[in-house]
């Protein structure tokens, strides 16, 4: 799939400015933003359908030059819409049949016990064992 994380944490950004929460501080942009927003959404959004209803939050947001800014805020829906979008791509803004990709077929290892070649063939040597030996 072509979507994950960071999309839900640009889907949480832009659901907090629908709502009123004006985060300057953050630019998407930038990494260590980036990395504060990731945190944002990892400490705030769940999948819990019992928790619903208005909460009241603070979000601390880190600056480069070391002072801590705080927002006390109502947050909704806004922590559950967000990573229930993994659900629905287009919520993201993702579209098309090109979200998903399909893994080729590796080359055979017969060196690997996981390979799918080598477990066909001791599988197959072990159903041949187990009929002579029990019929």
């Amino acid at each position: 799939m072509e979507y994950g994380g960071s999309d839900v944490s640009r889907l949480f950004h832009s659901l907090l400015a629908r709502c009123g929460v004006s985060l300057p501080e953050l630019n998407l942009s930038r990494p260590p933003d980036v990395v504060q927003m990731q945190g944002l959404k990892e400490t705030s959004c769940h999948l819990n359908q019992d928790q619903h209803g208005v909460s009241q939050q603070t979000l601390e947001i880190h600056r480069v030059d070391g002072a801590v800014v705080r927002y006390r805020m109502r947050l909704g829906d806004e922590c559950i819409l967000a990573p229930m979008a993994l659900l629905r791509p287009l919520a993201l803004g993702l579209q098309g049949t090109s979200l998903i990709r399909l893994q080729t077929r590796a080359e055979p290892d017969g060196d690997d016990p996981h390979d799918e070649d080598y477990l066909r063939q001791t599988q197959r040597q072990s159903w041949v064992w187990w009929r002579r030996n029990l019929f």
